[in-house]
Protein backbone atom coordinates (compact mmCIF):
# COMPACT_ATOMS: atom_id res chain seq x y z
CA UNK A 1 0.00 0.00 0.00
CA UNK A 2 1.06 3.51 -0.75
CA UNK A 3 1.18 6.70 1.21
CA UNK A 4 -0.31 9.59 -0.72
CA UNK A 5 0.14 12.75 1.00
CA UNK A 6 -2.59 15.60 0.89
CA UNK A 7 -1.60 19.14 1.53
CA UNK A 8 -4.58 21.56 2.17
CA UNK A 9 -4.80 24.67 1.77
CA UNK A 10 -0.80 24.90 0.03
CA UNK A 11 0.04 27.41 -2.17
CA UNK A 12 -0.89 26.18 -5.90
CA UNK A 13 1.59 27.63 -8.11
CA UNK A 14 0.25 30.09 -10.44
CA UNK A 15 -3.15 30.94 -8.52
CA UNK A 16 -2.07 33.84 -7.15
CA UNK A 17 -0.83 35.32 -10.32
CA UNK A 18 -4.04 33.93 -11.91
CA UNK A 19 -5.73 36.10 -10.08
CA UNK A 20 -4.03 39.26 -10.35
CA UNK A 21 -4.79 38.46 -14.45
CA UNK A 22 -8.16 38.81 -13.74
CA UNK A 23 -8.16 41.85 -11.36
CA UNK A 24 -6.13 43.30 -14.47
CA UNK A 25 -8.62 42.58 -16.94
CA UNK A 26 -11.52 43.83 -15.22
CA UNK A 27 -12.39 47.53 -16.78
CA UNK A 28 -13.08 50.00 -14.03
CA UNK A 29 -16.14 51.89 -14.87
CA UNK A 30 -15.74 55.49 -14.85
CA UNK A 31 -18.03 58.50 -14.39
CA UNK A 32 -17.82 59.10 -18.13
CA UNK A 33 -18.79 56.05 -18.98
CA UNK A 34 -22.28 56.16 -16.69
CA UNK A 35 -22.98 59.81 -17.98
CA UNK A 36 -23.04 58.72 -21.56
CA UNK A 37 -25.26 54.96 -20.96
CA UNK A 38 -27.52 57.49 -18.80
CA UNK A 39 -27.98 60.31 -20.87
CA UNK A 40 -28.15 58.06 -24.16
CA UNK A 41 -30.84 56.28 -22.49
CA UNK A 42 -32.84 59.38 -20.89
CA UNK A 43 -32.14 61.62 -23.35
CA UNK A 44 -29.89 65.49 -22.00
CA UNK A 45 -32.59 67.49 -20.12
CA UNK A 46 -32.46 70.86 -21.71
CA UNK A 47 -31.34 72.99 -18.92
CA UNK A 48 -29.13 70.47 -17.37
CA UNK A 49 -26.52 72.02 -14.82
CA UNK A 50 -24.98 69.28 -12.94
CA UNK A 51 -24.60 65.60 -13.80
CA UNK A 52 -23.55 63.43 -10.91
CA UNK A 53 -22.64 60.04 -10.72
CA UNK A 54 -21.06 58.06 -7.52
CA UNK A 55 -19.72 54.35 -7.11
CA UNK A 56 -21.54 53.45 -3.76
CA UNK A 57 -20.06 49.82 -3.92
CA UNK A 58 -19.30 46.88 -6.39
CA UNK A 59 -20.30 49.42 -9.96
CA UNK A 60 -23.57 50.27 -8.02
CA UNK A 61 -23.62 54.21 -8.87
CA UNK A 62 -26.35 56.75 -7.71
CA UNK A 63 -26.99 58.91 -10.49
CA UNK A 64 -28.66 62.82 -9.62
CA UNK A 65 -29.14 65.18 -12.33
CA UNK A 66 -30.05 68.51 -11.75
CA UNK A 67 -31.38 71.36 -13.84
CA UNK A 68 -31.86 75.41 -13.36
CA UNK A 69 -34.86 76.32 -11.89
CA UNK A 70 -36.51 79.07 -13.66
CA UNK A 71 -33.85 82.13 -14.44
CA UNK A 72 -32.30 82.15 -11.12
CA UNK A 73 -29.24 80.14 -10.48
CA UNK A 74 -31.00 77.50 -8.17
CA UNK A 75 -31.08 74.26 -9.25
CA UNK A 76 -33.35 71.48 -8.81
CA UNK A 77 -33.47 67.49 -8.95
CA UNK A 78 -34.70 66.51 -12.65
CA UNK A 79 -33.83 62.34 -12.42
CA UNK A 80 -32.22 60.39 -9.81
CA UNK A 81 -31.19 56.61 -10.75
CA UNK A 82 -29.52 53.90 -8.57
CA UNK A 83 -27.91 51.55 -11.36
CA UNK A 84 -25.53 47.88 -11.62
CA UNK A 85 -23.33 48.92 -14.04
CA UNK A 86 -21.65 45.40 -15.72
CA UNK A 87 -17.84 45.71 -16.11
CA UNK A 88 -18.04 47.26 -19.45
CA UNK A 89 -19.43 50.30 -18.37
CA UNK A 90 -23.38 49.13 -19.74
CA UNK A 91 -26.27 49.44 -17.55
CA UNK A 92 -27.47 46.47 -16.27
CA UNK A 93 -30.30 47.42 -14.07
CA UNK A 94 -32.02 50.95 -12.92
CA UNK A 95 -33.98 51.84 -9.93
CA UNK A 96 -36.23 53.25 -11.09
CA UNK A 97 -36.24 52.08 -15.04
CA UNK A 98 -34.56 54.62 -17.14
CA UNK A 99 -37.22 55.71 -20.15
CA UNK A 100 -35.98 58.09 -22.89
CA UNK A 101 -38.08 61.92 -22.22
CA UNK A 102 -35.17 64.35 -23.02
CA UNK A 103 -34.18 65.10 -26.68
Amino acid sequence: MSNIEVNVGQHQPGFEEKQEEKQEEKKEVTEDMVKKEVLTALGTPREMSRFNARNVFDNRWRVTIYIHKGKSFAEEISDSFFLHMDENGKIEKSDPKIERKHL
